[in-house]
């Protein structure tokens, strides 16, 4: 979506993010930390959101985002609303794929902010604080962390996010990246 019009964008197919795709999907296959520093911020953003949504399509678990605050200026919110609308074009895009409505709560869409999305594979995207004790709970599949540079005790909660995912001793976790 181009924030600035609120039109939709297709994510342009370029060499670096078909590569971040395959680390992605490599790190979320092995259980790996992924942490990465973005030159273009807002498009491997949006392919990240894209990534999860397709993997909230097909699995269910618990995806938890969360940016450098969650009720100061929207936070994490904007990054769940950006869930539920790439949800919403490939519903208006693919009819013929008769995807059901997700539930989205937590906020208002038009203001740009959604605390959960959860689609008909029981999957959920959520809006976190920014800080380790966001992280607790069982049954994390992802924790995203936008803008962790930006945190206070960044360290402290990239630690407790990799903790979340941890799966039982011979069973590949799920992934923490930032």
């Amino acid at each position: 979506e181009e924030e600035s019009t609120g039109q939709p964008m297709r994510i342009p197919d370029k060499d670096y993010l078909r590569r971040t795709c395959e680390e992605w999907h490599w790190c979320l296959a092995n259980g790996k930390p992924m942490a990465f520093i973005k030159s273009r911020r807002l498009i491997v953003s949006w392919l990240c959101t894209a990534l999860e949504v397709h993997v909230a399509g097909i699995t269910p678990g618990n995806i938890l985002v969360s940016g450098d605050t969650y009720e100061g200026n929207n936070g994490a919110k904007s990054f769940v609303r950006r869930h539920a609308f790439i949800y919403r074009q490939l519903r208006v895009r693919f009819p013929e794929w008769k995807l059901p409505k997700a539930l989205e709560s937590g906020g208002n869409y038009m203001a740009g902010e959604l605390s959960k999305v959860v689609l008909a594979t029981g999957a959920s995207i959520q809006a976190v604080n920014s800080d380790g004790e966001s992280f607790r709970g069982g049954g994390t599949s992802i924790v995203r962390m936008e803008e962790l540079s930006q945190w206070p005790n960044a360290s402290i909660a990239w630690t407790q996010a990799q903790i979340a995912v941890q799966r039982p001793p011979g069973k590949v976790g799920g992934f923490a990246y930032a």
